[in-house]
């Protein structure tokens, strides 16, 4: 087996670069892809009945009423412990 070169290499004209704006481009819109992607299949997975209309559906029976809540953060007070108090 015998192996001939029949071109020498050359140089490049111009030094070897990353496309910063093509790899940035594909990059975000892989990652808005992905995003929706997953939003979508946590939308499907979803099982939970959150409106009225969903249980009436579900079950068959009117809704008779509906109970409120108000969801507060540890943080937040419920009474302002200033109002009342002499300073």
């Amino acid at each position: 087996m015998r192996c001939a070169l029949s071109n020498r290499p050359s140089h490049p004209k111009t030094p070897a670069r990353p496309q910063v704006l093509l790899i940035t481009g594909a990059g975000f819109l892989a990652g808005l892809m992905l995003g929706l992607l997953f939003a979508l299949i946590l939308e499907q997975l979803d099982t939970g009945v959150h409106t009225s209309e969903e249980l009436t559906e579900l079950t068959a029976w009117p809704v008779l009423g509906t109970i409120w809540r108000k969801h507060i953060s540890k943080q937040q007070e419920l009474v302002n412990p200033s109002v009342g108090m002499p300073m």
